[in-house]
């Protein structure tokens, strides 16, 4: 196929990597020119573009770039893209980022407000897996502990296309509903970024509450700035794990889970503790056994769809990229970590 991918943060590279191992023909694009693609095109594979040439007469657009630059794409990105061609939709809304969009505010799911922007239907897909996940833990299909990929839409040929992608990419997926339906996987849900596997996704996308997610994915993406910038994608993903309730004993997750919350009581410096917490159990040589439960711990202090978030937007981001060590609080500091953990922003 030839595969457009709009956005070359760490979600849209990381796709297009997938796609090109895959044998795919891969343009990618993003708002500051081909002439800063040369490391993209050289890590992925992927041939750099003018946002123009994206779409044109490709079988397949990924759009991976934050919601509130949709509405600034080109007017006629899309007139020479054929109609049979899916657009995959992979953004989340952040308001602390994005700014209030007045549509999603009102309750417009995430997805079909950015289908109303494009004129076009799009399938909801990769939103819910973290950077670190989606480029590492690809597994061969049957293999234990593959991830599964919720994946929505109302197009149902647009979306099993999709899917088959999703199947060869290394990652089981999961028919979840129409459109309408993919508010069960957006920030704030038990099902966002907890690296489910196949028996798991269902039982966390039937879990989610609607009313709740909103204050879920705030209450997260302020928490962010509270975590050390050391934190690693894979300890972020046990966290995610612990508060969906599939990880039952996880001495770095808890500690670093308890730290927070005691931070937010005291007004402590979160990140000390958290540092010091799980190097002593990594110099101590602890290994426990993991344990899975379909259960939500009730002992853990934050909603389950805290850390998830914190996972999704801090594991998008680019290790390397040099950050200010300075933390703030309040939305400020909310909006800050989100534009600095997801390099989409």
């Amino acid at each position: 196929m030839k595969i457009g991918v709009i956005g070359a943060g760490n979600i849209g590279s990381a796709l297009a990597g997938h796609f090109r191992r895959l044998g795919h023909s891969v343009l990618i694009t993003n708002s500051r020119g081909r002439e800063s693609l040369s490391q993209v095109a050289q890590e992925t594979g992927a041939t750099p573009v003018d946002i123009s040439e994206t779409a044109r007469r490709v079988d397949l657009l990924v759009i991976a770039i934050p919601m509130k630059s949709v509405p600034s794409l080109p007017k006629d990105l899309l007139s020479g893209l054929p109609a049979s061609s899916p657009i995959v939709d992979t953004g989340n809304y952040y308001p602390l980022r994005d700014g209030a969009i007045p549509e999603i505010e009102s309750g417009m799911i995430e997805s079909e407000w950015t289908s109303r922007v494009l004129g076009r239907p799009v399938i909801k897909a990769f939103n819910s897996i973290v950077a670190d996940s989606l480029l590492h833990q690809a597994l061969r299909r049957g293999s234990k502990g593959r991830i599964a990929l919720p994946v929505s839409g109302d197009d149902l040929k647009s979306k099993q296309r999709v899917m088959a992608l999703v199947d060869k990419m290394g990652f089981d997926v999961i028919d979840a509903g129409p459109l309408s339906e993919s508010w069960r996987y957006q920030p704030g849900t038990p099902a966002y970024c907890p690296d489910p596997t196949i028996d798991q996704l269902p039982v966390l996308l039937r879990r989610a509450i609607r009313d709740k997610a909103p204050c879920n994915r705030d209450q997260a993406a302020k928490i962010m700035a509270k975590l050390p910038l050391d934190f690693s994608p894979q300890e972020l993903v046990r966290v995610a794990r612990l508060s969906a309730g599939l990880d039952t004993w996880k001495p770095k997750s808890w500690i670093a889970v308890c730290c927070i919350w005691v931070s937010r009581l005291c007004g402590l410096n979160v990140a000390p503790l958290v540092r010091q917490g799980t190097s002593y159990l990594s110099n101590s040589g602890q290994n426990h056994d993991e344990t899975e439960s379909p259960r939500t711990l009730c002992s853990c202090p934050f909603p389950y769809s805290a850390h998830r978030s914190d996972a999704g937007n801090i594991c998008k981001s680019n290790p390397g990229r040099q950050r200010s060590p300075r933390r703030q609080s309040g939305d400020r500091a909310g909006h800050e970590a989100v534009s600095r953990r997801d390099p989409r922003s």
